[in-house]
C-alpha cells in the first residue's frame, strides 16, 4: 500500500467518525429549547437579593439551607443559594442577640427559573418573593412604603443606652431591649417604618423591665400609644427610670414604699443555695 493510499484511508475514517447523528442533534436542540424556557440552567446557584425594609435583623432559611449571616435591617443582603433549595419554603425569623424571637409563616416559592430572585421584607415582616432583580435602592423602596414615625425622648444627663420596647415585630415585640435609640446626650431618637393606619404601643427602658421609664409623678406610666397615619414625630420628657432593686434597699426611706417592708439580703441556708434575698 502506497503512502498516498494510506493517507486517503485515514481521511475517510475521520470523516466517518464525524458523521451526522440526527438523534444526537435532536437532543441538543431540545436542551437548548429547555434552557431558553428556563427549564435547564447552566449553573446551580441562584443569586437572591434580600431587601430588608424593616429595622429588625432577619435570619432566613431557604429550605434546609440557612446562610451564616442574617439580613440586616434597613439594608440589602445578597445570597448565593443552591437552586434545589428554592424548591422548598423560605422561612424568616427575627434575630435579637443571636436568639430567634419570632418566626413568620414560610414563603411559598415559585418554580425555579434561570434568573436572579428577590425577597422583599416589609416593615412589619410582611414579605414577597419573585424572580428577577430589584433595581431600586433600599432607601427609595422604604420611602415608597410610608410611613415613618420619629420618636424622641429627652432623658436626664448621664443616662445610658435607652431602648424602645413595643408591640411591633422590630421592637421584640415587647422586649425591654427591643430597639436601641440613637444619641448619647439628653435627646434620644428612634425611627419606626410602618404602613399607614398602624397602631403602635411602646415604652422606654434601660434594657430591662426593672429599669423602666418613669412619668412626672415618679411612677410607671401606661403604654404610650401612637397612630401612624403618615410621617409623624412625637417627643417625650422622661424624668427618670426605675432604680435597681439594690438602690431601693440601700435607700429604703426614699424608696417610696408605703407600708412596712422587711427585707434581708444574701440570706444563707443549709438547704438552699445560692444565697438569696428574703422579704416579708
Amino acid at each position: 500500500m502506497t503512502l498516498r493510499m494510506l493517507c486517503l484511508l485515514l481521511v475517510l475514517g475521520c470523516a466517518a467518525g464525524r458523521a451526522h447523528d440526527p438523534a444526537r442533534d435532536g437532543r441538543a436542540d431540545s436542551e437548548r429549547a429547555a434552557d431558553e424556557q428556563g427549564g435547564v440552567c447552566e449553573w446551580r446557584g441562584v443569586t437572591v437579593h434580600v431587601d430588608n425594609r424593616s429595622s429588625a435583623d432577619v435570619q432566613i432559611s431557604f429550605g434546609p439551607y440557612t446562610p451564616g449571616r442574617a439580613a440586616l435591617g434597613l439594608s440589602r443582603t445578597t445570597y448565593r443559594v443552591p437552586r434545589e433549595y428554592l424548591r422548598s419554603d423560605i422561612r424568616l425569623a427575627t434575630v435579637r442577640g443571636g436568639l430567634d424571637v419570632g418566626t413568620p409563616p414560610p414563603v411559598a416559592t415559585e418554580p425555579v427559573v434561570c434568573s436572579d430572585a428577590t425577597l422583599i421584607i416589609g416593615s412589619q415582616l410582611r414579605y414577597s418573593f419573585f424572580y428577577g432583580a430589584l433595581l431600586e435602592s433600599p432607601g427609595d423602596a422604604a420611602a415608597d412604603e410610608c410611613c415613618t414615625a420619629t420618636i424622641r425622648a429627652f432623658v436626664p444627663e448621664g443616662t445610658g443606652t435607652v431602648y424602645l420596647a413595643g408591640d411591633l415585630p422590630e421592637l421584640g415585640p415587647w422586649r425591654p431591649d427591643g430597639l436601641a435609640m440613637a444619641g448619647e446626650g439628653r435627646e434620644r431618637i428612634a425611627q419606626i417604618s410602618a404602613p399607614p393606619g398602624t397602631s403602635l404601643e411602646y415604652k422606654f427602658t434601660l434594657g430591662s423591665w426593672d429599669r423602666e421609664a418613669l412619668g412626672p409623678a415618679g411612677t410607671v406610666p401606661p403604654n404610650h400609644r401612637l397612630l401612624i397615619d403618615g410621617d409623624i414625630e412625637i417627643a417625650h420628657e422622661i424624668t427618670g427610670f426605675k432604680r435597681d432593686l439594690e438602690e431601693y434597699i440601700a435607700d429604703w426611706e426614699g424608696s417610696g414604699v408605703v407600708g412596712r417592708l422587711v427585707y434581708w439580703t444574701d440570706v444563707a441556708s443549709a438547704y438552699l443555695a445560692p444565697t438569696r434575698h428574703v422579704e416579708t
